[in-house]
């Protein structure tokens, strides 16, 4: 049970009911009762949020180096509160207003306030409408919807939704979407790669905590372990508290690279809008 002196914001919104609330670590936030982020006090021992910050410090090890990034999902901000300098723009996309409103709850008291950032520009909408919206492209695109499980999110992981992305993605871009691991099985999980691989030709699969997967997908031969020691000097702070330090920190995390994640998919059905798994 969740103490309700520790409850710092409730809030029901247009999508969900959101739910800030205090613990030992920092501040655990939740969509619909769902765990979502949590966003760390100071000095804090990180726990599962390697992941988080992998993400979006993933894309700054692709070849073409992007300058640009979408992220789809706002959660906790520690995606965005981890994007090396290396990136000049940041837009992202939140459904959910009250999640924003959240994060602004706690932005004096966490180690950084990501929507200080002036790199950050956040839209309120719908993914795939804000994608149809717009004809810009990104250098990278980073996707951390809710658990590829629950119905509202579930849109997010079919291959409609990855031709969309694809088709706002810039020359070279790159796309790394997030998986939460609960309740996926093997069949699932060989499925959303299978999903990808349809799309994207080279797909690389990474995992640093054990609830989770970060998926990197591209059009073009991906590298990244080989663009380590010329990126990580142009921010060694945000890539050092990420653990990557030299090629052998991505290497370490790597699970499945292209032709593994090509085999381990042969058979699987793909997930579509018409037949979401």
């Amino acid at each position: 049970a969740i103490d309700p002196n520790d409850v710092l914001y409730f809030a029901v919104g247009r999508s969900s009911t959101v739910l800030l609330y205090e613990e030992a670590p920092g501040w655990r936030l939740r969509n619909n009762g769902l765990p979502e982020a949590m966003i760390e006090k100071p000095g804090a021992v990180p726990r599962n949020s390697l992941t988080g910050r992998w993400l979006s410090m993933l894309p700054a090890f692709a070849p073409a180096a992007p300058r640009d990034m979408l992220v789809i999902g706002l959660g906790g901000g520690v995606a965005v509160e981890y994007v090396p300098k290396t990136i000049e723009r940041i837009d992202v996309i939140e459904l959910e207003p009250e999640v924003l409103e959240a994060n602004r709850r706690v932005a004096a008291l966490r180690n950084r306030d990501p929507l200080s950032d002036p790199r950050i520009h956040v839209w309120l909408n719908d993914a795939r409408g804000a994608l149809m919206q717009t004809d810009l492209r990104y250098g990278a695109i980073v996707s951390q919807p809710s658990h590829p499980w629950t119905a509202g999110a579930s849109h997010l992981y079919t291959r409609d939704f990855f031709e969309q992305v694809k088709e706002r993605l810039a020359p070279g871009g790159v796309f790394v979407q997030w998986m939460g691991l609960q309740f996926v099985d093997e069949s699932l999980l060989r499925s959303l790669i299978a999903t990808l691989v349809d799309v994207f030709p080279y797909l690389r699969l990474y995992q640093v905590d054990r609830g989770s997967m970060l998926f990197v997908a591209a059009v073009a031969p991906l590298d990244l372990e080989k663009r380590v020691d010329a990126v990580v000097p142009l921010d060694p702070a945000v890539f050092g508290r990420a653990g990557v330090l030299v090629e052998e920190d991505l290497a370490a995390a790597l699970v499945l690279d292209e032709v593994g994640a090509r085999k381990l998919s042969v058979g699987a059905p793909i997930v579509t809008d018409d037949h979401n798994l």
